[in-house]
Parts: structure tokens; C-alpha cells; sequence
């Protein structure tokens, strides 16, 4: 973001004479952080209009944020009623489309819906029948599941279970969701979470053994570096999903390696970064000397002589999604001052005020703005503030120094006509236990099209002793299935309706 605000304010073409300034709050990934930074940015000062009062219009006219939807809905709730907008770069839940909920919010990656319609064309592709379903226990989880279940159900394909998790989900859960994945036949699991749940998950999976599952990953872990570790690498080799298009931001890790405290100093960010980069505590840091189990940083460390996750541009993703939200608000920002008095939108066809951004009025430019960036992507928003929506279809494959490669087999693009909207190179997928062929749905017995025996009786029996509990029908062309209903699955409509 920073970068992004710093390129344009050196650019004379992009809002000449103008200067961006931002303020940073961390969610911490947390509603009650989310919703205290958005409270912050609504009421402190904004020290250069030395007349602010709490009459005017807020300091700050628009907001960048939050990454998780939940913290998205949240802070959109609480801006909606001041006309202040919320452009997100990772909040991909559907229900963020209702513009009659969420009026004032955009984003720039693509919605879940769209994300579930790319994941049903892959399932369908290679004629998985039967599969299984592990969801994020949030607002991502439960709306993608809703659209995947009203989408696959037009398709031969049956769900085997669907089970919930979060990250804050005990070890019971836990195991609960790991017996399910035992106990079905279904060889294809979707798992529809965040990083940390799916980390959680993995290694239990290990622990019990359970190695033969091919893994269907949902954007949001997708690229995901840190989930392969020697202890999960058998369990994620072979994985593949759909994740944001990859992007390159021509300079931007020379700007991230040049951080440094002594040019920042006081900076939470910076300090938190030298403690996990090089453990080493920086000299003006708030932590107790006597209790820190950091040493003294020398001042001599540097980012450039250092290869990690913040020094790796080379999957440019969310990163990518940030640079387009702050363009597109100042290009925003630059169409309503280059407005001219008489051709304007508003009443009267006056123009907004230029020396003090309206929230309301930024809010229009940004709902029809239209540019293409320096890469030759095209940014807008339709009238739900969502994303022209494409994605590259990413499989994981182990490198020959044992570190995980996102290889690049396909790509699918909501605005291509039917039916050329999927491609997808198979002959680059290595499938899960490094196999060069299309994973078969059941393991030696490819006709199996439904539940087996077994799993039919365990259903009956939960019917017979949950006499609430109705079974879950859908019909398709060819044959009729019976998906497995846990108590999960039942709360989820519950939540629907």
C-alpha cells in the first residue's frame, strides 16, 4: 500500500499537485481490532485542518480493508451509514455483493461465487462423482458452501460430508472432522479455509496416517508457502485450486528490502518484522529489556543479504490486489477534481468539492471508474463493487531441493464466452503421490457412483436416532444421490433461512 501511495504521488500525470497521505491500523485478524481501527480512522483529527469539528465530514473519505470478510462485514456495516467506502483485497465472500447490506463496499478480488463456479468446472472435468467437503466455520466457509451446494447439485456429482472447522476449532473438533475424512470412500476433499485452519488440519492428518486424499484448495491457501513443511509435504503434494492472478510489480522489492528502523523509527511493523527476520530487539523497542528474550539488534542487519516470504515478489497476489484498490481510488480521486464546473455528476451538474473530499461524492467516481494499469489489466467495478473476475488454476508439485512450486496449469476467466472461460493444461498436473494421470474418484473401482454400504447404514442409523434430522436429496441427469447429513450441515441451512 505504501509503495502503491508513494508511485503515485511521484507520477505528475496521476493526481498532479496532489499528495496521498494514509494512516495504518493492524486487525490483528479480529472483529474487535477491525472495528477499532475503522472507529479510529472515523473520529481522530486530521492534523492538517486545524477547523475539523465533529459536524464535518470524517478525515478520512475512504478506507483500504480488511483481508478476512468477516472483519470486512464488520468494518462495511459501521462505514455504510457516513457514504464512506471500503475497498477490500481479500474479503471474497458472496454475501459482500448484496448492495442493499453492504452499499459502500468494493473490492478487488473476486467473489466466492464466482471462485465456486470455476471449482464445480474442475470437479466436472475430470468426473469426480464423489466428494467431500471441509469448510471454514465463518462467513467464507458457510456462503461458499451455499453457492457450491446450489451449483454442483445441476451436476452428476454427489457431496460425501461436509464438516466445519476454524481456527480456533479444540483438537476434538479436530479429530471429529478427521474420522469423517477416515471413514468415507470419497478420495476428493475441497478444503475451503483459511491458512492456519488448514495447517491445523494437515497435520492431523498426517498423525492419523491419512495420506491418500487428493486436495481441492480454495483461494485463501492456495499459495500458501508456509503450509509445506516437511511434515505436511506427503499430505499437500499434488494439491491443486484456483488462486488470484499472479502479478510482477516492476521495483517493488527494492522497496521492501531498503526498510529499515533507523528510517522509521517507532514503527510497530518494522519492529515486529526485525524480531521475526533477524531476533533481535531494535533500541527504542517498547519491550522490557529485563523480560525480552531478544537481543539487541546491532543496526547492521538488512533485508537485502535475506530470502523469505516478505522478500519474495514472485507470487504477487493479495500484494497485487492492495496496488489495484489504492489505484483505483485515486483514480477515483483524480476523476472528481478533473471535473469541470457544468459537466458535473451531481445536482445542477456541479462538480465535488476538491478541497475537501466528500465521502458520498468520491464514493460515485469510484463506482464508475475504469482504467488499465501499468501491466495491461483492466480495473473496475460492476454494480455489486466486484472485480472483473479471473483466476490462474495453480498445482502444487515438490521442487527438486524439496520446496513446494506453484505451477501454473490453467486459468479460468469469468468475462470469456461459455465455454472458453476454463482451460486448463493437463499434461503439467502432477496429482497427489506424484502421478501424471487423472486421480481416479474411488480407488480401484471407478463405477462406484455413491455412498458406499457402509456409509448408507451409518446414515440410517443417525436418522433412526435423530428423528429431527431429514435427509439431504438432490436429483441429476443420470442418477439419484443421498449426501450424508451431519448436524453441521443442518445448521448451515438453519443459518440460510
Amino acid at each position: 500500500m505504501i509503495f502503491a501511495i508513494e508511485e503515485i504521488n511521484r507520477n505528475p500525470k496521476l493526481l498532479p499537485n496532489v499528495t496521498l497521505g494514509y494512516k495504518i491500523f493492524d486487525s490483528c485478524h479480529t472483529h474487535s481490532d477491525s472495528l477499532k481501527g475503522t472507529l479510529k480512522l472515523l473520529n481522530e483529527e486530521d492534523e492538517t485542518e486545524s477547523s475539523y469539528t465533529c459536524a464535518g465530514p470524517p478525515p478520512v473519505p475512504i478506507i483500504v480493508g480488511d483481508a478476512a470478510s468477516s472483519q470486512s462485514i464488520a468494518a462495511s456495516r459501521l462505514l455504510a451509514p457516513f457514504d464512506i467506502g471500503l475497498v477490500s483485497y481479500a474479503s471474497s465472500c458472496t454475501c459482500l455483493s448484496d448492495k442493499r447490506k453492504f452499499p459502500t463496499f468494493f473490492r478487488t478480488i473476486p467473489s466466492d461465487g464466482v471462485q465456486v463456479k470455476a471449482l464445480v468446472k474442475l470437479v466436472q472435468r475430470f468426473k469426480w462423482i464423489w466428494v467431500g467437503i471441509v469448510t471454514e466455520d465463518s462467513e467464507y466457509g458457510r456462503f461458499a458452501m451455499i453457492s457450491f451446494i446450489e451449483e454442483v447439485s445441476k451436476f452428476e456429482t454427489c457431496i460425501a460430508f461436509i464438516e466445519f472447522m476454524s481456527p480456533e476449532s479444540t483438537r476434538i473438533k479436530l479429530l471429529g472432522v478427521i474420522e469423517t475424512i477416515k471413514n468415507s470412500s470419497a478420495k476428493v476433499v475441497i478444503i475451503f479455509s483459511l491458512e492456519h485452519a488448514t495447517k491445523s488440519l494437515a497435520i492431523e492428518l498426517r498423525r492419523h496416517n491419512i495420506t491418500d486424499i487428493q486436495l481441492i484448495a480454495s483461494e485463501a491457501w492456495i499459495t500458501s508457502v508456509r503450509l509445506w513443511t516437511k511434515e505436511t509435504q506427503e499430505i499437500f503434494s499434488g494439491t491443486i485450486g484456483f488462486g488470484i492472478r499472479r502479478a510482477e510489480i516492476p521495483r517493488l522489492r527494492e522497496f521492501l528490502v531498503k526498510l529499515h528502523p533507523s528510517r522509521t523509527p517507532d514503527n510497530p511493523f518494522v519492529e515486529e518484522l526485525w524480531r521475526d527476520v533477524f531476533g533481535c530487539r531494535v533500541a527504542n523497542q517498547s519491550l522490557e529489556k529485563e523480560t525480552s528474550p531478544y537481543k539487541p539488534c546491532t543496526g547492521l542487519e538488512s533485508l537485502e543479504t535475506i530470502q523469505n516470504a516478505y522478500t519474495d515478489v514472485s507470487q504477487l497476489r493479495i500484494s497485487h490486489n492492495v496496488y489495484k484498490a489504492v489505484y483505483a481510488i485515486a483514480h477515483a480521486l483524480h476523476n472528481l477534481k478533473s471535473c469541470e464546473n457544468g459537466k458535473g455528476p451531481f445536482i445542477n451538474k456541479t462538480c465535488g468539492q476538491g478541497s475537501r473530499i466528500l465521502p458520498w461524492q468520491l464514493l460515485h467516481y469510484l463506482k464508475e471508474v475504469r482504467f488499465t494499469t501499468q501491466f495491461g489489466e483492466e480495473v473496475s467495478f460492476d454494480k455489486n463493487g466486484d472485480p472483473v473476475a479471473s483466476y490462474d488454476v495453480i498445482n502444487w508439485q515438490q521442487g527438486d531441493d524439496g520446496s513446494v512450486q506453484f505451477v501454473n496449469v490453467g486459468y479460468y476467466d469469468a468475462a470469456l464466452p461459455e465455454g472458453e472461460e476454463f482451460v486448463l493444461n493437463e499434461s503439467r498436473i502432477v496429482w497427489h503421490g506424484s502421478q501424471n494421470r487423472i486421480l481416479q474418484n474411488v480407488p480401484n473401482a471407478p463405477e462406484i457412483t455413491g455412498p458406499t454400504t457402509q456409509e448408507t447404514n451409518a446414515f440410517q442409523k443417525r436418522l433412526s436416532s435423530s428423528p429431527s434430522m431429514t435427509p439431504w436429496e438432490y436429483h441429476s441427469r443420470r442418477f439419484h444421490c443421498l449426501a450424508l447429513v451431519s448436524q453441521e450441515l443442518l445448521r448451515l441451512f438453519s443459518y440460510i433461512s
